[in-house]
């Protein structure tokens, strides 16, 4: 039987890709004060996390046929800088990362209001530059990447944040690679994904057993395997086999098979895609069918004098 040869890893700094514009797709703009680093759409309403020193909130878009708009910026205290984003499971709440470390957890409907008091709980961690957040499943649990501190900080909501049980404790923290910043919980909820974009040459996609890390977070073990330069972001397909990551050192899309991810095998990688320069967001449409990055070209490209998302 012949030997198939293991698919190689790209090298840092490959050469990025271009490809011919989409035809039919029309590319506009809304203007915000501040640099933008996370959106969450909900319906005809969107929250973009603005998590700057001098200017800080959550922007609130609106869309209006087909138009979208800025309707208010939710500004937020100094200690309060969010980053990556999501929706609780029941829709009332929306949970962020927090740059200076930690959790932050705010009311949707009052955000839309643009009213006072829409940051409903505030919890620090030790660890510090927060990127991402993540439930398990049971949303009693949450979970935050921080990347200056190499840590994965657990917090406990007294009941589950579907439940209304805001005020999360902090129960302890993981020890990861360097710098983790992306993370996704496997559909079945049994293990957690994260990647960590390493301190030169490749770094790592580190899975965790979820029941471990709430469990006892400080004595958690992880399986890592390396994937490329500075891989930032992970998105698992629908089916709960694949998992889709950006190596935005390697300008590339990678995907892993997510068993011999969690087991740490070396032979996990799936494929490799050549993309733009520096991906970072992946996200995928028609059930697993399309993924779509979002090339940053931050190492290149010349600042706008106007902050905008698009």
């Amino acid at each position: 039987m012949r030997r198939l040869r293991r698919l190689q890893l790209p090298t840092p700094g490959a050469a990025p890709l271009s490809a011919a514009p989409l035809p039919g797709v029309e590319v506009r703009f809304v203007s915000l004060p501040a640099r933008p680093f996370h959106v969450v759409s909900a319906g005809d309403h969107a929250f973009v996390s603005l998590p700057g020193r001098d200017a800080r909130g959550i922007a609130v878009l609106a869309a209006h046929g087909g138009e979208w708009s800025l309707k208010h910026v939710v500004e937020t205290a100094e200690s309060v800088r969010p980053r990556g984003m999501l929706l609780a499971p029941s829709g009332r709440h929306l949970l962020a990362a927090n740059a200076e470390g930690g959790l932050i957890v705010a009311d949707r409907l009052t955000l839309l209001q643009g009213a006072a008091g829409a940051i409903v709980h505030e919890q620090r961690s030790p660890g510090t530059g927060s990127v991402h957040v993540a439930l398990d499943k049971s949303s009693r649990y949450a979970l935050v990447t921080d990347e200056d501190t190499s840590t994965l900080s657990v917090f406990e909501f007294a009941d589950s944040v579907v439940g209304g049980a805001l005020d999360a404790t902090l129960i302890g923290q993981t020890q990861l690679a360097h710098a983790p910043v992306g993370l996704a919980v496997s559909p079945g909820g049994t293990h957690l994904f994260v990647t960590c974009l390493g301190h030169g040459g490749n770094g790592v996609v580190s899975t965790l057993r979820v029941a471990d890390v709430v469990a006892d977070p400080a004595g958690a073990t992880r399986r890592d395997v390396a994937a490329a330069a500075a891989p930032a972001r992970i998105v698992l397909a629908p089916d709960g086999e694949t998992a889709w990551v950006t190596a935005r050192g390697s300008n590339a899309l990678l995907a892993f098979d997510v068993e011999r991810l969690a087991r740490g095998e070396a032979r996990a990688l799936r494929a490799v895609i050549g993309v733009g320069a520096a991906p970072v967001g992946v996200v995928l449409l028609r059930n697993g069918a399309i993924a779509v990055v979002a090339n940053s070209n931050r190492y290149e490209a010349v600042e706008r004098a106007e902050t905008q998302i698009g």
